[in-house]
């Protein structure tokens, strides 16, 4: 139930009425204070005296599970984000819950799904509550869920709100501010080693300002070797304000753990996303063994910076599914419908525009920017989680201040003027730490608001873009590649090993996921990539999860 590094450990019981409590993850908040473990007891007392608030008021990431003797009802408890994983299914008239879907679904008969498994290859990972498996389903956020005499009854506890009206940039900028320092002072008063993933980006510098701020000890991380300005723009930052800085290099270790790596993303991920998708992070964590037991991450950040707010567009303003699809949400893929059989292929992207359609169906009579931060909540944000939280929390805890209760609420209230080019983000950097919002993120651009003297930085990017939107297109309609590139050194390691793993696991004599492809067309796919410096490697990555997924499920794994 909990891993040596677990904020909470083990089961309370109630001796005199049987019931007990079980808490998944590592939640925060002030129902729970004192030993790690002594957390579930304290916490089902508090239950059995405040209700439901004693347990919803916790902060992400966390399950907890309730068994209420008396009332002979189960109850499961998600955290506001659904950074926790839990999946349940019924067997036999019997519900079943279980923390990994692979090794559910190896127990439980189950049959592939088809929408999921179009979804899974275009999207690069699964939406919302979907699994691989009909049967199957993962609790989604927020939700509070009774079994009771065989039945379900699930309600969402917290809602996002609308967003506020009103109010200055300035003011909300210093209420993400007071956010950002709270949660950083839980993460850092919690006195374990801990390091904050320090990156090129917007939403790790945020964090890193706001650990300094509180003036506790820290080591910021960054791994190296995979994108090439991520070391040049953390060592500025560690030269502005010093800070103990560790550099972790993938490639020595990966050269000698490839294979062994890529199985234990597969399992750790439940092989729901490319398992090429975090290679460097298995030697990374191998390297921090034992100088952490905690680590702060951006996850979440993208809800304060609007990131399908591109996904918007007629006289209305909402949000055209078609447009999120093709210039965001499958843009780096590599999706080649005609590799598989007919029964799973998706030409026209029917099936994801289903699903998607699905998620923002109850949305429809909020804004367009409303809905899609909600689409990025519901769908992406969960394939984040997945892909972060379930497999890092296996080597460390992690704080997700972008996920924190009062943060959740803060991202769906700012006015989506503010959130648009990031806005909020950057002044609330520069309200914090005028040095390091004048310090170029990776892309070039100051990590404050612009003004007319960035003008020559925003020319250069956009000469940039451009040659991004003209790869778009080649990728769109000459089918050519438009993988998200990593940098040379590591490339060139994960390519000469990629070679190998395929030649092994993908042969279509003895591949396990073969009734999903057309044989030709794949073994024609494969090859041309092993010849080419596979082109198409996020794709890759996902069959070679796929095939990773039907051979550990084994005969638990039926055709629908």
């Amino acid at each position: 139930m909990s891993l040596p590094h677990s904020a909470s450990r083990g089961f309370g019981r109630d001796a005199e009425t049987g019931s007990w409590l079980a808490i998944l993850g590592n939640p925060t908040g002030p129902s729970l204070s004192g030993l790690p473990e002594e957390a579930a007891s304290q916490l089902l007392k508090r239950y059995q005296r405040d209700g439901r608030c004693a347990v919803t008021e916790l902060n992400a990431p966390f399950v907890v599970v309730i068994c209420d003797a008396p009332a002979h009802a189960v109850h499961i408890v998600t955290d506001r984000g659904g950074l926790q994983r839990l999946y349940l299914c019924r067997s036999q008239g019997a519900h079943v819950l279980c923390t990994s879907s692979l090794v559910l679904a190896a127990e439980v008969p189950v049959h592939i799904n088809p929408d999921a498994v179009a979804t899974y290859f275009q999207a690069g990972h699964l939406l919302g509550e979907a699994t691989l498996y009909t049967e199957m389903r993962k609790i989604g956020p927020a939700v509070w869920l009774t079994l009771s005499d065989g039945k379900e009854d699930e309600e969402m506890y917290w809602r996002p709100p609308a967003a506020a009206p009103g109010g200055g940039l300035t003011g909300w900028a210093d209420r993400l501010v007071d956010s950002g320092l709270e949660a950083a002072e839980r993460a850092l008063s919690a006195n374990v080693e801990t390091t904050v993933e320090v990156t090129g980006g917007l939403d790790s510098r945020f964090n890193l300002a706001c650990a300094l701020k509180t003036g506790r000890p820290f080591a910021g991380w960054t791994i190296s070797d995979v994108l090439g300005k991520d070391v040049e723009v953390a060592e500025r930052l560690a030269e502005a304000h010093p800070f103990d800085h560790i550099l972790t290099s993938p490639l020595d270790d990966l050269a000698w753990n490839f294979e062994a790596d890529v199985h234990r993303i597969h399992l750790l991920t439940d092989g729901e996303t490319d398992c090429l998708n975090v290679i460097a992070s298995p030697s990374a964590n191998r390297q921090l063994a034992g100088r952490r037991k905690q680590s702060i991450t951006g996850i979440g950040g993208e809800l304060f910076r609007g990131h399908y707010y591109r996904s918007l567009g007629g006289l209305s303003r909402d949000i055209r599914i078609a447009r999120l699809l093709g210039w965001q949400l499958c843009l780096n893929t590599g999706y080649h419908h005609d590799i598989f059989t007919p029964q799973f292929s998706d030409p026209s992207s029917r099936r994801l525009r289903s699903v998607v359609a699905g998620l923002l169906e109850e949305t429809e009579d909020r804004s367009g920017t409303w809905r899609a931060d909600y689409f990025h909540y519901r769908g992406s944000m969960q394939a984040a989680a997945g892909r972060s939280m379930t497999f890092n929390n296996f080597f460390y805890r992690q704080a997700a201040p972008y996920c924190t209760n009062r943060s959740l609420d803060l991202a769906f209230s700012i006015p989506a003027a503010f959130k648009k080019r990031s806005l909020v983000v950057r002044r609330a950097l520069q309200r914090l730490d005028s040095v390091f919002a004048d310090i170029p993120l990776d892309r070039g651009l100051p990590a404050r608001p612009l003004g007319i003297g960035d003008f020559p930085a925003v020319a250069t990017l956009l000469w940039r873009y451009a040659g991004k939107a003209r790869r778009r297109i080649l990728a769109k309609y000459l089918r050519t590649s438009n993988t998200k590139k990593i940098a040379s050194s590591l490339q060139t390691l994960v390519d000469e090993r990629l070679g190998c793993l395929c030649e092994n696991m993908l042969n279509p004599d003895n591949m396990a996921s073969l009734a999903l492809y057309d044989r030709g067309r794949l073994a024609e796919f494969v090859e041309r990539n092993r010849n080419t410096g596979f082109p198409d490697r996020t794709q890759m990555g996902l069959i070679l999860s796929m095939e990773m997924t039907s051979r550990y499920v084994g005969g638990s794994l039926r055709m629908p």
